[in-house]
């Protein structure tokens, strides 16, 4: 359906410019830190998934021990990429 397409197209194309998985290596280390800890916020705000896609997956809502092994993911990533780590 094109509606839907749409804005799903729209979305996607939205994520990326926030983050964009298939340029993660072109990100140096510091920036990667950034955006993992932003990864954090946005979960613990209940901001991620967003609240379209929620809608229509309520399976997809992250429990709190989801959202804390997240957090605590990208946590260690971000310690270890600032420290020197690729």
């Amino acid at each position: 359906m094109p509606p839907a397409s749409w804005l799903v197209a729209h979305d996607v194309k939205g994520g990326q410019g926030q983050l964009n998985f298939s340029a993660w290596g072109r990100y140096n280390p510091f920036d990667r830190a950034d955006m993992l800890d932003k990864i954090c916020d946005r979960v613990s705000k209940g901001r991620m998934p967003i609240w379209q896609y929620r809608l229509l997956h309520p399976e997809a809502r992250l429990s709190d021990g989801d959202v804390q092994a997240v957090c605590d993911w990208t946590s260690a990533e971000a310690a270890r990429l600032v420290q020197g780590g690729t």
